[in-house]
């Protein structure tokens, strides 16, 4: 894959992503710049899902996860994915 192709797809908004598949934030970030919803993989009543916009840790992307089930990842693709139910 080509690196302009790499570097838009690690550009992609996760916030966005929530919001293309009808989840709107519970928190939205104090600084740190994570922004908390309700799971969209459990029954989740206390905002345990998290998505940062920044990548860490050596990461390549942003990650994103649930304090709850347990379910997480990095990258706007791999969380489509996971919100479709298809592996990625």
């Amino acid at each position: 894959m080509r690196k302009e192709s790499l570097d838009i797809l690690r550009n992609i908004s996760l916030v966005e992503v929530m919001r293309a598949n009808g989840y709107e934030p519970v928190r939205l970030p104090k600084g740190d710049g994570r922004v908390l919803y309700l799971c969209p993989f459990h029954d989740d009543h206390d905002a345990s899902f998290s998505v940062d916009q920044r990548a860490k840790d050596g990461a390549d992307a942003p990650g994103w996860g649930c304090f709850g089930c347990g379910r997480k990842g990095y990258g706007a693709v791999a969380l489509q994915a996971a919100l479709l139910g298809c592996d990625y």
